[in-house]
């Protein structure tokens, strides 16, 4: 296949003193990618240029990340729930929604850290793909749907097993033109299989886009854990927290309860809990051989990765321009602004059509109808 090259005209050498003088003043996050340009040459597969910027009304990254959460409705897409069964006798909750006009193509979406398949930006990105006539799976992580799993393992960022086991379930059911998303972690996972597939894929996988991906863990440890981030940690600590606790009553050496009192940050979580249970020697190790950053050169199928400049959640390891360089099937954008899994429109408060899509969702859709239409 060979592919579309991802690289944006030149920029007017006006542009490029502007760039410059404002870079030494004060760096702007906007222009960032402009000075990556300017320091790494111009044939350089990277998107220099992002058509997003925030509404007015959503000013910085905290509330861009979390203003979806609270304020967006979106109607839930006509999904039926499939519990399919792993091959180590466990489950997963699926949800489809079959486009009869879809022709086989099937856009699988990965949720993130403790999200499921009824996230806002979930059925946001179901919709839009539903409405260009795509039929559309949302999967659960283990523990993520309505129900416990029932194996000692929970679900992390280095499995590909789960999203193979889904994946071989579509194909099962007749598609025959697969597209996979993720968002944050979902992301991860999405990216790690593309990358780690690579060469051995599916004929049937056209390729995938992810939005606000932790590329590099152990960087997103570290930023998660710092001032107002704090918030975020804590949040996706109380809901870890509670599923040790359920978890203990089957398992209760693998998840003993009294070391939850010593549990502070979401390494301390991953010390003491993921990585040990799930085969891993340290939380490091796991960062080590969980993260996408390493794969993401061997990608061989088209794939689109969105990462905010103003990301809370995101470290800089987590912005792969190298990566990005030397491989011309990945695209890699970075919008000045968005947050985290954010990118609300400026017209999102209107009931049109149009206006209901998030930029995310258009970004992605406009992707689609470039490589696989």
């Amino acid at each position: 296949m060979e592919p579309a090259c991802p690289i944006v005209s030149g920029i007017p050498a006006r542009r490029y003193i502007f760039v410059l003088v404002n870079s030494l003043i004060c760096l702007p996050l906007k222009y960032y990618p402009y000075i990556y340009k300017l320091a790494v040459g111009q044939n350089m597969p990277v998107l220099q240029s992002s058509q997003y910027t925030a509404p007015w009304w959503l000013p910085g990254a905290h509330i861009q990340s979390i203003s979806p959460r609270l304020l967006r409705r979106v109607e839930k897409p006509a999904y039926t729930r499939r519990r399919i069964e792993t091959p180590d006798n466990d489950f997963l909750d699926l949800d489809l929604a079959h486009n009869p006009s879809g022709d086989g193509k099937l856009l699988i979406l990965s949720h993130g850290l403790e999200g499921h398949s009824d996230r806002e930006y979930i059925w946001g990105m179901a919709g839009a793909f539903f409405r260009e006539g795509w039929s559309t799976l949302a999967w659960n992580f283990r523990s993520c749907g309505q129900a416990l799993n029932r194996q000692s393992r929970l679900y992390h960022c280095a499995d590909l097993d789960d999203i193979r086991t889904v994946i071989a379930f579509a194909l099962a059911q007749g598609y025959t033109r697969l597209l996979l998303s993720g968002f944050s972690m979902g992301g991860n996972i999405t990216l790690r299989y593309l990358g780690v597939l690579a060469g051995n894929l599916p004929k049937e996988v056209l390729g995938g886009f992810a939005f606000s991906v932790p590329c590099d863990l152990a960087s997103c440890s570290r930023k998660i854990g710092k001032g107002f981030n704090k918030i975020y940690s804590l949040i996706f600590l109380k809901s870890l927290k509670k599923k040790v606790r359920q978890k203990s009553a089957a398992f209760p050496e693998l998840y003993a309860t009294a070391k939850l009192r010593d549990i502070k940050t979401l390494r301390d979580f991953d010390n003491t809990y993921t990585a040990p249970v799930h085969g891993f020697l340290s939380a490091e190790d796991y960062y080590a051989k969980a993260s996408c950053v390493s794969v993401l050169e061997r990608i061989d199928r088209p794939t689109l990765l969105v990462n905010a400049l103003n990301d809370p959640l995101l470290g800089p390891e987590c912005f792969p321009y190298a990566a990005a360089r030397e491989n011309a099937f990945l695209y890699f954008e970075t919008p000045g602004e968005g947050g985290h899994v954010g990118f609300a429109s400026k017209s999102a408060r209107s009931r049109d059509f149009t206006g209901s899509l998030y930029w995310s969702e258009k970004r992605a859709v406009e992707f689609a109808r470039e490589h696989f239409y």
